[in-house]
């Protein structure tokens, strides 16, 4: 990641965005499996009775992976520059969808940017608090047995636990089944994933098989987590495994459940 980020800023002094040629092509080539998710999270919001905006191409990275690394003063200026985007836009409000970057810019950016008033949720505490306003009854087409991943950042960070179940409970049809109370919630197994997959690929793809391997002991049909990075560890491990299981975000289930409610 150093020597990656060292040679996108050499390209940059000599006016070659990097970064953005790279997105720009990958983007033409190979399809973006979250584009759904995205689109249909806006959608459940809006099915909720929330009047969102959203600035599509022109949204910002929150910059979480140059903290992470250790490249705080390129953070700092990214992050100070994200919140005047913001603030020229009118945003007064952020709905965050991936866990790191919610946590990013509720928790981080306020060390780092003078006078951010940005109010910042995640999207299960939106959605968990909108449909107990409003008494929404989604439901399954047929049963569905569930076990539910927790993402690091979202249970632990963001300390967001009982939410998703809450949703998961009002769901007609389906059936939530956990793994022992020390794999669950905020003592969830990592799944090797939110980097660990490119910075030592061996090690996460056994902390996948070993978290795969819990959640299979609960004999559900359908894995669910919140996370691009968690997701695709668990579609892998599964994969790996030959398990007979179907690995979900989150956002798709619900959607299928409230799709015509």
């Amino acid at each position: 990641m150093d020597k990656s980020l060292r040679m996108s800023k050499a390209f940059k002094k000599m006016g070659l965005d990097l970064p953005g040629i790279t997105a720009k092509v990958s983007g033409a080539t190979v399809k973006d499996r979250y584009t759904k998710v995205l689109t249909l999270s806006v959608k459940i919001l809006q099915k909720l009775g929330l009047d969102i905006g959203y600035m599509y191409e022109k949204e910002p990275c929150c910059g979480s992976p140059l903290y992470y690394a250790g490249f705080v003063d390129e953070y700092s200026a990214h992050a100070n520059e994200n919140f005047e985007k913001f603030k020229s836009a009118g945003v007064k409000k952020i709905i965050g969808l991936i866990p790191a970057c919610t946590a990013s810019l509720r928790d981080i950016y306020p060390r780092y940017v003078k006078g951010y008033d940005l109010e910042v949720d995640h999207f299960v505490k939106v959605v968990s608090e909108r449909m107990g306003e409003l008494k929404i009854k989604p439901g399954l087409k047929k049963k569905t047995v569930v076990a539910y991943h927790d993402p690091c950042q979202l249970s632990r960070y963001l300390g967001l636990v009982e939410e998703p179940r809450e949703i998961l409970g009002q769901i007609e049809g389906l059936e939530l089944r956990e793994p022992d109370s020390e794999q669950r919630g905020s003592w969830s197994t990592c799944c090797g994933g939110g980097g660990l997959e490119a910075s030592n690929p061996q090690l996460a793809k056994r902390l996948g098989k070993r978290r795969m391997e819990e959640l299979l002991e609960t004999e559900a049909s359908v894995i669910l987590s919140h996370c691009p990075a968690c997701v695709m560890q668990l579609r892998g491990a599964a994969k790996g495994l030959r398990a007979k299981v179907k690995v979900m975000d989150f956002v798709d289930l619900l959607w299928e459940s409230l799709d015509g409610s």
